[in-house]
């Protein structure tokens, strides 16, 4: 209950952060566009509130936060065109503030992960050390994030580096599924023994359908049939009780679906 309060902490901390600007810091119609802009951020998604984003743009171009703002209903409506260009232009902008948001949505939403590692790395030299922050939604540290990128480009050495130098940092506070991505970097390195410590201390932090799978692909390299059978409908289990990845807007990295806990078993059933 611990972590999940904090966690719910960082969620709204960053999402305060996304949602203020300092109009202070702008002059003359700079200023009254950020005015705007925090007001059209009460109802974003509507259409007057796009308009609202449009003035804005049409008073200062230069403003990053209006072609942000006006890129997230796209973001979640899977326009991928529109939201690109807006969030493009922010980018260019204002790189620091925005890298982030473009580079872990392309990971996350889109799967374009060498993009997306592209934008977390220059964010990276940009800023000068690890602790680049969290993702928009505060479920993950962007550094999590950039890792798995890297396993998915096939440099799976550099996703476990990251992985670990981001678990043992004083500062850091355990994410809610960060043992079980280790994990599957682990078995993906073949490292299946390293891939088993992971996925326990997984399941110690947070029941998942989705590391029951793991551990049985796991169990059958090894020739353990009946154990990875019990690992099975042990996923089958928690994956209807809900107890796995869930998102309202898009799929998380390393889920797993009933269809292929369903494949799995019915494999494991013709040995």
């Amino acid at each position: 209950m611990t972590k999940i309060f904090w966690i719910l902490i960082i969620c709204l901390f960053v999402s305060n952060l996304n949602a203020q600007e300092n109009c202070n810091l702008y002059e003359g119609d700079c200023k009254k566009a950020c005015e705007i802009s925090i007001e059209a951020s009460k109802f974003q998604g509507s259409r007057s509130s796009q308009l609202l984003f449009d003035s804005c743009i049409a008073l200062c171009p230069t403003f990053a936060s209006a072609y942000y703002e006006k890129s997230v209903p796209f973001l979640k409506h899977g326009l991928i065109t529109q939201w690109k260009e807006l969030i493009d232009k922010a980018v260019e902008l204002k790189p620091k503030s925005f890298l982030l948001n473009r580079g872990c949505n392309q990971i996350q939403f889109f799967r374009n992960y060498a993009n997306g590692l592209k934008d977390l790395n220059r964010l990276y030299q940009l800023t000068g050390h690890f602790n680049i922050g969290y993702t928009n939604s505060g479920e993950y540290h962007v550094q999590m994030i950039r890792a798995i990128a890297y396993r998915k480009v096939g440099n799976i050495l550099k996703s476990i580096e990251i992985m670990q130098a981001l678990l043992n940092s004083d500062w850091y506070s355990i994410g809610l599924y960060d043992f079980h991505h280790l994990g599957v970097s682990y078995l993906e390195a073949g490292q299946l023994n390293e891939a088993k410590q992971a996925f326990t201390k997984q399941l110690n932090e947070n029941e998942l359908a989705e590391t029951y799978y793991y551990i049985a692909l796991i169990l059958e390299k090894e020739d353990q049939f009946e154990q990875a059978q019990e690992m099975l409908s042990k996923a089958e289990v928690n994956y209807k009780n809900g107890s796995t990845m869930n998102n309202n807007y898009y799929h998380f990295l390393d889920k797993v679906f009933y269809s292929e806990i369903q494949t799995a078993t019915k494999r494991l059933i013709q040995r």
